[in-house]
Protein backbone atom coordinates (compact mmCIF):
# COMPACT_ATOMS: atom_id res chain seq x y z
CA UNK A 1 0.00 0.00 0.00
CA UNK A 2 1.32 3.31 -0.76
CA UNK A 3 1.83 5.92 1.78
CA UNK A 4 -1.25 8.35 -0.38
CA UNK A 5 -3.51 5.52 0.29
CA UNK A 6 -2.10 5.21 3.96
CA UNK A 7 -3.03 8.95 4.11
CA UNK A 8 -6.25 8.01 2.81
CA UNK A 9 -7.01 5.75 5.27
CA UNK A 10 -6.21 7.75 8.42
CA UNK A 11 -8.78 9.63 7.74
CA UNK A 12 -11.46 7.40 8.68
CA UNK A 13 -9.37 7.20 12.54
CA UNK A 14 -10.33 11.60 12.57
CA UNK A 15 -7.02 13.37 11.08
CA UNK A 16 -7.69 15.83 8.48
CA UNK A 17 -5.49 15.38 4.99
CA UNK A 18 -2.94 18.06 6.09
CA UNK A 19 -3.06 16.24 10.20
CA UNK A 20 -2.76 12.75 7.94
CA UNK A 21 0.25 14.11 5.44
CA UNK A 22 2.37 16.15 8.19
CA UNK A 23 1.91 12.93 10.61
CA UNK A 24 3.14 10.44 7.95
CA UNK A 25 6.07 12.62 7.17
CA UNK A 26 6.76 12.79 10.74
CA UNK A 27 6.68 9.27 12.16
CA UNK A 28 8.74 8.38 8.85
CA UNK A 29 11.73 11.37 9.26
CA UNK A 30 11.58 11.88 12.82
CA UNK A 31 12.16 14.83 15.14
CA UNK A 32 12.32 17.96 12.57
CA UNK A 33 11.85 22.11 12.74
CA UNK A 34 8.17 23.23 11.51
CA UNK A 35 9.95 25.46 9.07
CA UNK A 36 11.39 22.07 7.46
CA UNK A 37 7.79 20.16 7.33
CA UNK A 38 5.83 23.18 5.83
CA UNK A 39 8.99 23.27 3.21
CA UNK A 40 8.76 19.41 2.27
CA UNK A 41 4.95 19.06 2.12
CA UNK A 42 4.50 22.86 0.40
CA UNK A 43 2.35 24.45 3.19
CA UNK A 44 2.37 27.73 4.77
CA UNK A 45 3.81 28.02 7.88
CA UNK A 46 0.85 29.25 10.34
CA UNK A 47 -0.94 26.46 8.37
CA UNK A 48 1.52 23.68 9.54
CA UNK A 49 2.02 25.73 13.75
CA UNK A 50 -1.94 24.78 13.50
CA UNK A 51 -1.80 21.28 12.10
CA UNK A 52 1.05 20.30 14.54
CA UNK A 53 -1.06 22.41 17.34
CA UNK A 54 -4.34 20.12 16.76
CA UNK A 55 -1.69 16.41 16.06
CA UNK A 56 -0.19 17.34 19.51
CA UNK A 57 -3.70 17.70 21.38
CA UNK A 58 -4.53 14.40 19.84
CA UNK A 59 -1.76 12.52 21.24
CA UNK A 60 0.02 11.51 18.45
CA UNK A 61 3.01 14.52 17.82
CA UNK A 62 5.12 15.10 20.47
CA UNK A 63 7.67 18.24 20.71
CA UNK A 64 11.46 18.64 21.69
CA UNK A 65 13.05 21.49 23.57
CA UNK A 66 15.71 23.26 22.10
CA UNK A 67 15.72 26.15 19.36
CA UNK A 68 14.25 25.42 16.99
CA UNK A 69 11.68 23.30 18.53
CA UNK A 70 11.39 19.82 16.61
CA UNK A 71 8.34 17.84 16.62
CA UNK A 72 8.13 13.91 16.35
CA UNK A 73 5.62 11.44 15.76
CA UNK A 74 4.65 8.20 17.81
CA UNK A 75 5.47 5.18 16.25
CA UNK A 76 2.60 4.15 13.74
CA UNK A 77 1.10 1.62 15.84
CA UNK A 78 1.11 3.49 19.04
CA UNK A 79 -0.43 6.63 17.26
CA UNK A 80 -3.17 4.32 15.78
CA UNK A 81 -4.51 3.20 19.06
CA UNK A 82 -4.42 6.61 20.46
CA UNK A 83 -6.63 7.62 17.73
CA UNK A 84 -8.68 5.04 18.49
CA UNK A 85 -8.89 4.78 21.93
CA UNK A 86 -10.10 8.29 21.36
CA UNK A 87 -12.99 7.76 18.41
CA UNK A 88 -14.16 5.25 21.75
CA UNK A 89 -14.22 7.59 24.07
CA UNK A 90 -15.72 10.16 22.26
CA UNK A 91 -18.52 7.97 21.30
CA UNK A 92 -18.87 7.09 25.06
CA UNK A 93 -19.63 10.52 25.91
CA UNK A 94 -22.22 10.96 23.06
CA UNK A 95 -23.92 7.70 24.84
CA UNK A 96 -23.58 9.28 28.13
CA UNK A 97 -25.21 12.53 27.13
CA UNK A 98 -27.75 11.64 24.57
CA UNK A 99 -30.32 11.22 27.57
CA UNK A 100 -30.07 14.73 29.23
CA UNK A 101 -30.03 16.38 25.63
CA UNK A 102 -33.12 13.87 24.79
CA UNK A 103 -34.59 15.10 28.38
CA UNK A 104 -33.49 19.10 27.46
CA UNK A 105 -35.32 19.12 23.97
CA UNK A 106 -38.40 18.04 25.44
CA UNK A 107 -38.06 20.70 27.83
CA UNK A 108 -37.54 23.25 25.48
CA UNK A 109 -40.80 22.26 23.15
CA UNK A 110 -43.85 24.54 23.50
CA UNK A 111 -46.18 22.73 25.60
CA UNK A 112 -48.86 20.90 24.15
CA UNK A 113 -46.79 20.41 20.73
CA UNK A 114 -45.54 17.21 19.70
CA UNK A 115 -42.63 16.65 16.92
CA UNK A 116 -44.65 15.96 13.82
CA UNK A 117 -43.30 12.79 11.82
CA UNK A 118 -42.87 14.41 8.03
CA UNK A 119 -41.30 12.25 4.92
CA UNK A 120 -37.83 13.40 4.70
CA UNK A 121 -34.89 12.38 2.56
CA UNK A 122 -31.01 12.86 3.63
CA UNK A 123 -28.26 12.70 1.42
CA UNK A 124 -25.43 10.72 2.42
CA UNK A 125 -21.80 10.45 1.01
CA UNK A 126 -18.89 8.52 1.50
CA UNK A 127 -19.12 5.18 3.59
CA UNK A 128 -18.29 6.61 6.72
CA UNK A 129 -21.29 9.10 6.52
CA UNK A 130 -23.37 6.05 5.35
CA UNK A 131 -22.68 3.69 7.41
CA UNK A 132 -22.77 6.14 10.82
CA UNK A 133 -26.41 6.21 9.81
CA UNK A 134 -26.73 2.75 9.25
CA UNK A 135 -25.57 1.90 12.79
CA UNK A 136 -27.84 4.87 14.17
CA UNK A 137 -31.12 3.58 13.22
CA UNK A 138 -30.35 0.14 13.91
CA UNK A 139 -29.35 1.27 17.58
CA UNK A 140 -33.01 2.72 17.63
CA UNK A 141 -34.76 -0.56 16.13
CA UNK A 142 -37.17 -2.11 18.64
CA UNK A 143 -38.75 -5.18 16.23
CA UNK A 144 -37.30 -5.55 13.05
CA UNK A 145 -33.64 -5.02 10.93
CA UNK A 146 -33.62 -5.83 7.37
CA UNK A 147 -30.50 -5.60 4.84
CA UNK A 148 -29.17 -6.93 1.37
CA UNK A 149 -25.39 -6.59 0.77
CA UNK A 150 -23.21 -7.41 -1.85
CA UNK A 151 -19.96 -8.86 -1.16
CA UNK A 152 -17.93 -4.91 -1.13
CA UNK A 153 -21.20 -3.77 0.73
CA UNK A 154 -20.92 -6.24 3.29
CA UNK A 155 -16.87 -5.71 3.69
CA UNK A 156 -17.37 -2.02 4.65
CA UNK A 157 -20.48 -2.45 6.72
CA UNK A 158 -18.33 -5.23 8.82
CA UNK A 159 -15.49 -2.35 8.94
CA UNK A 160 -17.97 0.53 10.12
CA UNK A 161 -19.00 -1.76 12.95
CA UNK A 162 -22.68 -2.21 11.51
CA UNK A 163 -22.25 -6.05 11.50
CA UNK A 164 -21.25 -6.22 15.37
CA UNK A 165 -24.36 -3.68 16.02
CA UNK A 166 -26.93 -6.00 14.11
CA UNK A 167 -25.23 -9.09 16.60
CA UNK A 168 -26.40 -6.57 19.34
CA UNK A 169 -29.86 -6.00 17.98
CA UNK A 170 -30.65 -9.54 17.46
CA UNK A 171 -29.51 -10.03 21.27
CA UNK A 172 -32.48 -7.05 22.44
CA UNK A 173 -34.38 -9.71 20.75
CA UNK A 174 -34.95 -7.44 17.22
CA UNK A 175 -35.68 -9.43 14.38
CA UNK A 176 -32.04 -9.23 12.18
CA UNK A 177 -32.54 -11.01 8.87
CA UNK A 178 -29.65 -10.54 5.82
CA UNK A 179 -29.42 -11.67 2.32
CA UNK A 180 -25.63 -11.02 1.29
CA UNK A 181 -23.13 -12.04 -0.91
CA UNK A 182 -21.04 -15.14 0.36
CA UNK A 183 -17.60 -15.58 -1.24
CA UNK A 184 -14.40 -16.83 -0.06
CA UNK A 185 -13.05 -13.23 0.67
CA UNK A 186 -15.94 -12.79 3.05
CA UNK A 187 -15.83 -15.81 5.05
CA UNK A 188 -14.09 -14.40 8.84
CA UNK A 189 -17.50 -11.86 8.27
CA UNK A 190 -19.94 -14.82 7.94
CA UNK A 191 -17.67 -16.50 10.91
CA UNK A 192 -19.47 -13.51 12.94
CA UNK A 193 -22.92 -13.33 12.08
CA UNK A 194 -23.93 -16.37 14.36
CA UNK A 195 -26.39 -14.14 15.65
CA UNK A 196 -28.22 -13.11 12.09
CA UNK A 197 -30.68 -14.60 10.26
CA UNK A 198 -28.66 -14.68 7.25
CA UNK A 199 -29.77 -16.22 3.29
CA UNK A 200 -26.82 -16.26 0.76
CA UNK A 201 -27.75 -14.64 -2.76
CA UNK A 202 -25.76 -16.58 -6.12
CA UNK A 203 -27.44 -15.67 -9.24
CA UNK A 204 -27.92 -11.67 -9.71
CA UNK A 205 -26.89 -8.66 -7.66
CA UNK A 206 -29.32 -6.92 -6.02
CA UNK A 207 -29.27 -3.31 -4.43
CA UNK A 208 -27.65 -2.30 -1.24
CA UNK A 209 -30.23 -1.34 1.34
CA UNK A 210 -31.40 -1.52 5.33
CA UNK A 211 -34.39 -1.18 6.38
CA UNK A 212 -35.31 -0.57 10.40
CA UNK A 213 -38.88 -1.73 11.60
CA UNK A 214 -40.74 -0.86 8.56
CA UNK A 215 -40.08 2.78 9.06
CA UNK A 216 -36.46 4.02 7.82
CA UNK A 217 -34.79 3.07 5.13
CA UNK A 218 -30.63 3.83 3.90
CA UNK A 219 -30.20 2.61 0.14
CA UNK A 220 -27.03 2.99 -2.34
CA UNK A 221 -27.90 4.71 -4.83
CA UNK A 222 -24.83 3.50 -6.99
CA UNK A 223 -22.97 0.26 -6.79
CA UNK A 224 -20.25 -0.07 -3.99
CA UNK A 225 -18.42 -2.13 -6.88
CA UNK A 226 -18.02 1.09 -9.34
CA UNK A 227 -16.90 3.94 -6.80
CA UNK A 228 -14.50 4.87 -4.52
CA UNK A 229 -15.70 4.35 -0.90
CA UNK A 230 -15.48 8.14 -0.21
CA UNK A 231 -17.46 9.08 -3.13
CA UNK A 232 -20.42 6.61 -2.49
CA UNK A 233 -23.93 7.67 -2.51
CA UNK A 234 -26.95 6.75 -0.61
CA UNK A 235 -30.19 8.17 0.74
CA UNK A 236 -31.91 7.84 3.92
CA UNK A 237 -35.71 8.59 4.18
CA UNK A 238 -38.63 7.63 6.24
CA UNK A 239 -40.77 7.63 3.11
CA UNK A 240 -43.45 5.07 4.05
CA UNK A 241 -44.01 4.33 0.11
CA UNK A 242 -40.27 3.49 -0.43
CA UNK A 243 -40.08 1.55 2.70
CA UNK A 244 -42.68 -0.47 2.02
CA UNK A 245 -41.80 -1.23 -1.42
CA UNK A 246 -38.34 -2.52 -0.67
CA UNK A 247 -39.40 -4.45 2.56
CA UNK A 248 -41.70 -6.07 0.19
CA UNK A 249 -38.60 -6.62 -2.61
CA UNK A 250 -36.78 -7.94 0.33
CA UNK A 251 -39.26 -10.27 1.56
CA UNK A 252 -39.87 -11.85 -2.23
CA UNK A 253 -35.79 -12.06 -2.65
CA UNK A 254 -35.85 -13.76 1.22
CA UNK A 255 -38.52 -16.16 0.03
CA UNK A 256 -36.57 -17.38 -3.07
CA UNK A 257 -33.16 -17.13 -1.89
CA UNK A 258 -31.39 -20.17 0.39
CA UNK A 259 -30.04 -20.49 3.78
CA UNK A 260 -26.30 -20.01 3.59
CA UNK A 261 -23.84 -20.28 6.15
CA UNK A 262 -21.30 -21.26 4.22
CA UNK A 263 -20.06 -19.95 0.86
CA UNK A 264 -22.39 -19.61 -1.85
CA UNK A 265 -20.59 -20.45 -5.59
CA UNK A 266 -21.69 -16.74 -8.14
CA UNK A 267 -23.40 -18.16 -11.09
CA UNK A 268 -23.97 -15.69 -14.01
CA UNK A 269 -26.74 -13.04 -13.75
CA UNK A 270 -29.63 -14.52 -15.34
CA UNK A 271 -31.30 -10.52 -15.96
CA UNK A 272 -27.73 -9.40 -17.73
CA UNK A 273 -27.59 -7.75 -20.88
CA UNK A 274 -26.66 -9.28 -23.90
CA UNK A 275 -24.59 -7.23 -26.33
CA UNK A 276 -27.94 -6.89 -28.36
CA UNK A 277 -29.53 -5.71 -25.51
CA UNK A 278 -26.93 -2.84 -24.97
CA UNK A 279 -26.89 -1.99 -29.16
CA UNK A 280 -30.99 -1.74 -28.54
CA UNK A 281 -30.46 0.66 -25.82
CA UNK A 282 -27.89 2.62 -27.67
CA UNK A 283 -30.51 2.48 -31.07
CA UNK A 284 -33.29 3.93 -28.85
CA UNK A 285 -31.06 6.35 -27.49
CA UNK A 286 -30.06 7.61 -31.45
CA UNK A 287 -33.88 7.57 -32.27
CA UNK A 288 -34.78 9.71 -29.13
CA UNK A 289 -32.21 12.04 -29.96
CA UNK A 290 -32.99 12.54 -33.27
CA UNK A 291 -36.59 13.13 -32.98
CA UNK A 292 -36.18 15.98 -30.49
CA UNK A 293 -33.45 17.58 -32.34
CA UNK A 294 -35.58 18.08 -35.30
CA UNK A 295 -37.83 20.50 -32.24
CA UNK A 296 -35.09 22.83 -32.14
CA UNK A 297 -33.29 21.38 -28.79
CA UNK A 298 -29.60 20.91 -28.44
CA UNK A 299 -29.21 17.11 -27.68
CA UNK A 300 -26.64 16.24 -25.67
CA UNK A 301 -25.33 12.81 -24.49
CA UNK A 302 -24.05 11.35 -20.95
CA UNK A 303 -25.02 14.54 -19.61
CA UNK A 304 -23.47 14.61 -15.84
CA UNK A 305 -25.04 17.26 -13.38
CA UNK A 306 -23.86 17.59 -9.68
CA UNK A 307 -26.95 17.59 -7.20
CA UNK A 308 -27.33 19.46 -4.37
CA UNK A 309 -25.73 16.96 -2.09
CA UNK A 310 -22.41 16.69 -4.36
CA UNK A 311 -23.00 13.83 -5.92
CA UNK A 312 -22.79 13.45 -9.54
CA UNK A 313 -24.95 11.82 -12.26
CA UNK A 314 -25.08 11.02 -15.68
CA UNK A 315 -28.18 11.29 -17.82
CA UNK A 316 -28.46 9.53 -20.70
CA UNK A 317 -29.81 12.59 -22.88
CA UNK A 318 -30.29 16.09 -22.10
CA UNK A 319 -32.38 18.35 -23.74
CA UNK A 320 -30.96 22.45 -23.78
CA UNK A 321 -32.11 25.26 -25.19
CA UNK A 322 -31.04 28.70 -25.11
CA UNK A 323 -31.19 29.48 -21.12
CA UNK A 324 -33.76 27.50 -19.65
CA UNK A 325 -32.76 24.47 -17.76
CA UNK A 326 -32.01 21.18 -19.25
CA UNK A 327 -34.38 18.14 -19.56
CA UNK A 328 -32.97 14.71 -18.86
CA UNK A 329 -33.98 11.51 -20.17
CA UNK A 330 -32.61 8.35 -18.59
CA UNK A 331 -32.66 4.85 -20.28
CA UNK A 332 -33.97 1.44 -18.16
CA UNK A 333 -34.15 -1.63 -20.95
CA UNK A 334 -34.30 -5.25 -19.39
CA UNK A 335 -35.01 -9.03 -20.40
CA UNK A 336 -38.20 -8.10 -18.12
CA UNK A 337 -40.38 -5.65 -16.18
CA UNK A 338 -38.68 -3.10 -14.74
CA UNK A 339 -38.53 -3.30 -10.75
CA UNK A 340 -39.21 -0.75 -8.22
CA UNK A 341 -35.51 -0.57 -7.09
CA UNK A 342 -34.56 1.14 -10.90
CA UNK A 343 -37.56 3.46 -10.24
CA UNK A 344 -35.89 4.53 -7.10
CA UNK A 345 -32.79 5.00 -8.50
CA UNK A 346 -34.24 7.23 -11.06
CA UNK A 347 -36.22 9.20 -8.46
CA UNK A 348 -32.92 9.71 -6.20
CA UNK A 349 -31.09 11.23 -9.15
CA UNK A 350 -34.38 13.25 -9.66
CA UNK A 351 -34.62 14.22 -6.63
CA UNK A 352 -31.15 15.62 -5.93
CA UNK A 353 -31.03 17.56 -9.46
CA UNK A 354 -34.72 18.63 -9.14
CA UNK A 355 -33.64 22.37 -8.74
CA UNK A 356 -31.28 22.20 -11.56
CA UNK A 357 -33.52 21.15 -14.06
CA UNK A 358 -37.02 22.03 -15.97
CA UNK A 359 -37.96 18.15 -15.98
CA UNK A 360 -36.72 14.44 -15.98
CA UNK A 361 -38.20 11.57 -17.86
CA UNK A 362 -37.48 8.06 -17.00
CA UNK A 363 -37.65 5.66 -20.60
CA UNK A 364 -38.11 1.92 -20.03
CA UNK A 365 -38.25 -0.82 -21.85
CA UNK A 366 -40.56 -3.10 -21.78
CA UNK A 367 -42.25 -1.66 -19.06
CA UNK A 368 -42.23 -1.30 -15.24
CA UNK A 369 -43.65 -4.20 -13.09
CA UNK A 370 -46.70 -3.19 -10.64
CA UNK A 371 -44.54 -2.02 -7.75
CA UNK A 372 -42.72 0.19 -9.81
CA UNK A 373 -45.84 1.43 -11.05
CA UNK A 374 -47.08 2.19 -8.40
CA UNK A 375 -43.84 3.65 -7.03
CA UNK A 376 -43.74 6.48 -9.90
CA UNK A 377 -47.41 7.40 -9.60
CA UNK A 378 -47.16 8.01 -6.11
CA UNK A 379 -43.99 10.23 -6.40
CA UNK A 380 -45.28 11.64 -9.80
CA UNK A 381 -42.26 10.41 -11.96
CA UNK A 382 -42.69 11.07 -15.41
CA UNK A 383 -42.18 7.37 -17.05
CA UNK A 384 -42.41 6.35 -20.61
CA UNK A 385 -43.19 2.75 -21.70
CA UNK A 386 -42.42 1.22 -24.77
CA UNK A 387 -43.68 -2.07 -23.91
Amino acid sequence: MSEMAIARELLEYGLTEPESRIYLYLAKKGATPAGEIAKALDLRRGQTYSVLKALQEKGIVETAAGKPTKFSGLPFPKALNVLVQAQKQRQQLMERLKPELLSMWQSVLPAGIEEVEEEKFQFLKGVESIYRKASEIIDLSKSQVTMVAPERALYHADRFGVIDQMNKASKRNVMVKLIAEMTPRTKEIQDRMKQILTKGFINHSPPHFLISDGKQIIFLTNPMESVDPKEANAIWTNSSMLVGTMQHFFENMWESERPEPGIAVSEPDKGKLSEMERQRIEMIREEYAKHIAVSGFQVEKDYALVGNSGAEYIFSLALLRGDEKPTVIDFEVSNEPITSMRVIEFFAKRLDVESLVKDATLVVKPRLDSDAQKLATFYRMKVTELG
